[in-house]
């Protein structure tokens, strides 16, 4: 039986991805760091807001795009990447001139790439 595109849900478009995937609910938890319960309560429709950060993961685990996820939650991403500091203080921790000087040093690879 399938389900309309009206009748799907956050809970079931997660369901049938993990089953896609091959994947239990376990096995998912196990990879994405969040309780079983959890997952099976927001496939069980019994979770309607969950963050950003746990569909962050649960996409990550079964190599959905967030973009889709978030769109059940009714969050739009932006459609502009960000600018590169965020990601260099975030992955790297860079701060203060560290970071100055890395965003300097990309700007000035993509302009004499582009």
């Amino acid at each position: 039986m399938t389900e309309s595109s009206n009748s799907l849900t956050l809970g079931s478009y997660l369901r049938t991805q993990r089953e896609a995937c091959d994947m239990t609910i376990r096995q998912v938890a196990r990879l994405s760091g969040i309780q079983p319960s959890y997952i099976a309560e927001l496939e069980a429709g019994k979770k309607a807001n969950p963050s950003a950060e746990i569909l962050q993961k649960i996409a990550s685990v079964l190599e959905l795009d967030t973009a889709d996820l978030f769109a059940f939650i009714g969050v739009t991403p932006p459609k502009d990447l960000p600018s590169v500091a965020p990601y260099l203080r975030a992955k790297y921790n860079l701060t203060g001139d560290a970071l100055a000087e890395a965003e300097q040093q990309i700007k000035r690879i993509i302009d004499k790439n582009t």
